[in-house]
């Protein structure tokens, strides 16, 4: 049980450190349903095109839910957050894709 419970809190400092290096960071929400790994490559790929391999300029999370699998509408949901230093970026992102 002390090992879970140190995992869990080892998770939770994780985040709030993940998060405080994302701060000031502008976010474009996207979610794809139902997720396609090929898809999601190609758009990766295309990004990296346009905005570089992630970095400081740029990253993206997977948003985890505690929703269980029937409110999230199945295992075909992906949740993921696109984040850029820049805004002009985050334009850029958000109308091209």
């Amino acid at each position: 049980m002390q090992g879970l419970t140190h995992i869990s809190q080892t998770l939770k400092e994780t985040d709030q450190l993940l998060e405080r290096h994302l701060d000031g960071y502008h976010r474009v929400y996207r979610h794809y349903e139902p997720y396609d790994p090929e898809e999601w490559m190609k758009l990766l790929k295309d990004v990296h095109r346009t905005f570089g391999r992630p970095s400081d300029r740029w990253q993206w999370s997977h948003v985890i839910t505690t929703l269980t699998w029937d409110e999230v509408g199945g295992e075909n949901n992906w949740h993921i957050i696109f984040h850029f230093q820049e805004e002009s970026d985050a334009i850029l992102f958000a109308l091209k894709y």
